[in-house]
């Protein structure tokens, strides 16, 4: 009989140590579950987090190419009010150029240099032929009180050849 209370003794150990097992088995299961949702809500936290950042990423990205968009629209116009005020300005220029060729031709008359007056009417038709591309673009005219200052200055100085010649061929047949 103490064979067998020994292996029922034997059996009631093993079984004891199996429970154990068993019991060590739910407690690591148990623990892994904590474990796991643990690790699941730190997932979640990280996910939204992340989703927070990227949203307020894409959000100061599109600012940024908001403001570029105003940025190089406001350049497009700057680059074309430059270049009205670069054509104002050569426009300017032109019409300065065309007074100062007028004033050259009365001058040159007066001093009986024809060659220069000539020279001044050439200059004054060349600056009118660069100014027609302006008045092709804009409200350009060529000021009427210039033309017929041109005109006059032009027939003055045809008129004075017209002596300088005839004196001329007179001086000849008198000589």
């Amino acid at each position: 009989y103490a064979a067998v209370l020994a292996k029922v003794a034997e059996c009631d150990a093993q079984r004891s140590r199996a429970w154990a097992e068993v019991g060590q088995l739910i407690s690591n299961k148990e623990e892994a579950d904590i474990q796991e949702e643990t690790l699941q809500d730190m997932r979640q936290h990280q996910l939204r987090h992340t989703k927070e950042k990227a949203t307020t990423l894409a959000a100061a990205i599109g600012e940024a190419a908001k403001l570029a968009e105003q940025s190089s629209r406001r350049v497009k116009e700057l680059d074309r009010i430059k270049a009205r005020a670069q054509e104002a300005l050569a426009l300017v220029e032109g019409i300065v150029d065309q007074s100062s060729s007028l004033e050259g031709i009365s001058t040159a008359l007066e001093a009986r240099d024809y060659e220069k007056a000539v020279g001044f009417v050439k200059r004054y038709l060349e600056t009118e032929q660069k100014l027609k591309v302006f008045g092709e673009d804009s409200a350009f005219t060529p000021s009427a009180s210039g033309i017929s200052l041109l005109h006059k200055s032009t027939e003055r100085l045809r008129q004075a050849v017209r002596l300088e010649v005839e004196e001329a061929a007179k001086g000849r047949e008198a000589g």
